[in-house]
């Protein structure tokens, strides 16, 4: 059976879920790591089983509702057939602990987490409700406004026995930010470094008014700055300045991991 097609994810997040705990970045200012992208992803994962089967004709009982969860070997056959584990970077002596089922867990619920964060709940309510049940267009519109509850704590199969109203859907997601209109520049500086073991720093500084400020980002390659960039916040200086960067090093022809062919 096929799989409905896998919704991009851009810029830092995608690296991030693709990098192994071992390799990872730290911490990201906006959504942190992969291990919180999996929390938040555990949750909404829940959330999209659970209204698709309450929404199944002919209906399910109560009973048959808290037993109809993703396992393990439905995350195991999603993650496989859409090789995921595959796009990971890891040290070689890592790469047979992707099989298991914690970090195959771990992999999908965190790029489900990523969906949801830059696409909405809707994305991720027609993608997964297509994985669940083929016949399925996704949970139908809720009339209430409210965003669906997603943080509290539990498993992912403990939040799925505890069955919610159908959830309403967020408002359009936000467009992208300007920078990830073109190249990425930003994502694959850090994965050439990260590749290298080069270190880097962002040293940042805004002026201006406080509720206005524009920020300037330094690009510091082992203590030798090689790029600064301008914006209007932080990250889209920080773009800039990777962008300007990435030409100095002379990665121009390097790599392209992200968005096309990266101009000479």
């Amino acid at each position: 059976m096929s799989l409905p097609p896998l919704p991009p994810i851009e810029g830092e997040m995608m690296l991030e879920i693709f990098t192994h705990r071992d390799l990872s970045f730290g911490q990201n200012e906006e959504f942190g790591d992969s291990e919180r992208l999996s929390v938040i992803g555990q949750r909404v994962l829940a959330m999209v089983v659970s209204v698709v089967l309450f929404e199944k004709r002919p209906m399910l009982s109560a009973s048959d509702l808290k037993m109809i969860v993703p396992g393990s070997t439905a995350l195991d056959d999603w993650v496989t057939q859409y090789g995921l584990r595959k796009k990971v970077r890891c040290a070689p002596d890592k790469r047979e602990d992707l099989n298991g089922p914690e970090e195959t867990e771990l992999l999908f619920t965190a790029y489900v987490g990523g969906v949801y964060l830059q696409r909405g709940w809707l994305a991720v309510a027609a993608w997964i409700g297509k994985l669940v049940d083929p016949e399925s267009d996704g949970p139908s519109s809720p009339k209430s406004e409210p965003m669906p509850d997603v943080s509290s704590s539990g498993s992912t199969t403990a939040f799925s026995q505890n069955l919610a109203p159908p959830p309403p859907p967020l408002q359009p997601p936000p467009p992208l930010p300007e920078a990830s209109k073109s190249p990425a520049f930003l994502a694959m500086f850090n994965q050439m470094c990260a590749q290298r073991r080069i270190g880097v720093e962002w040293p940042a500084v805004a002026s201006g008014p406080s509720h206005s400020p524009s920020w300037t980002v330094e690009c510091v390659v082992d203590g030798i700055s090689r790029g600064r960039g301008a914006g209007k916040n932080k990250q889209l200086a920080k773009e800039d300045a990777a962008k300007q960067a990435y030409y100095a090093m002379g990665w121009c022809d390097k790599l392209n991991v992200l968005s096309g062919n990266v101009p000479e």
